[in-house]
């Protein structure tokens, strides 16, 4: 097979428009960041629990108050 002699990307004649195709990327984009938001807030807000369960236990063991944790 040559330059070009292999299947088109797209057939011709399937419905799908270029328009179609940028509006299903955006959807597709937007639902991703949607999740990708909502993930990082989760992530937040499970680090945030973490560092005070981290805290909490520290002071118990010790008696101190804990200067700085590192939560990843």
């Amino acid at each position: 097979m040559g330059i070009g002699e292999g299947p088109p990307l797209r057939k011709r004649g399937t419905g799908e428009s270029k328009q179609n195709l940028r509006y299903e990327h955006r959807r597709k984009k937007a639902d991703f960041m949607r999740r990708f938001k909502a993930s990082r807030e989760r992530k937040v807000e499970y680090i945030s629990q973490m560092e005070k369960r981290m805290r909490d236990d520290y002071r118990r063991r010790t008696g101190k108050e804990a200067e700085s944790f590192c939560v990843l």
